[in-house]
């Protein structure tokens, strides 16, 4: 008989089990961002799926990442497991989720879910979409809102895709929002950028 576990987000710590040898279906969903309104919507999280063949009983370590904040000032509210944080007036960037074997690290994972990235105040600022392999820009143009995590590559781009003079999103981590109006990237293999700096 098959047996199947669904970790929905509790806390923002690991969830852990031991798996017998054999071949397990893994299915991750990474978070959304932070919404702003009807008018600037939040990234959605990304989707990943796969066979993992285990050949010994092992630890697993699954880390499922939160929703970006809803509220202004998004400052110790970032999706946990990686999403970026936010300044005034956008929107935090929502975490990954993720499955570790045998040891609890950000290079011990098998399988990433990138997060959504934040949205901002303006109208068409809508947070860039998780990954999967990789994370989408944000939009309209120049975006105040944060990019998707992705796991392909670290990201060189700020969340319009274009310019690169904004802090990035590196291994594991979404960008953090410098100044005001800049919504944070979603967390990820690689977390997203988030917004261009003026």
């Amino acid at each position: 008989m098959l047996k199947n576990w669904t970790f929905p987000y509790t806390q923002c710590k690991a969830e852990q089990l031991f798996l017998d040898p054999g071949s397990y279906e893994l299915e991750v969903w990474g978070a959304s961002g932070g919404y702003y309104s009807s008018y600037s919507k939040r990234g959605l999280g990304g989707y990943s799926r796969g066979i993992l063949t285990l050949r010994e009983r092992t630890e697993v370590f699954v880390h499922v990442g939160s929703q970006g904040s809803d509220s202004s000032y998004g400052v110790g509210t970032q999706g946990c497991n990686g999403g970026g944080y936010a300044t005034y007036n956008v929107r935090s960037g929502g975490g990954a989720t993720d499955i570790r074997l045998k040891v609890d690290s950000l290079y011990s994972r098998v399988i990433v879910a990138g997060g959504g990235g934040g949205a901002s105040d303006n109208t068409g600022d809508d947070g860039g979409h998780g990954g999967g392999l990789n994370g989408g820009d944000a939009g309209n143009y120049p975006p105040e809102a944060g990019k998707g995590g992705g796991q392909s590559t670290e990201t060189t781009t700020c969340a319009d895709g274009i310019k690169t003079n904004c802090p990035k999103g590196i291994f594991g981590y979404g960008g953090n929002a410098t100044n005001y109006w800049a919504a944070g990237g979603g967390g990820g293999w690689f977390g997203g950028q988030h917004h261009t700096m003026n």
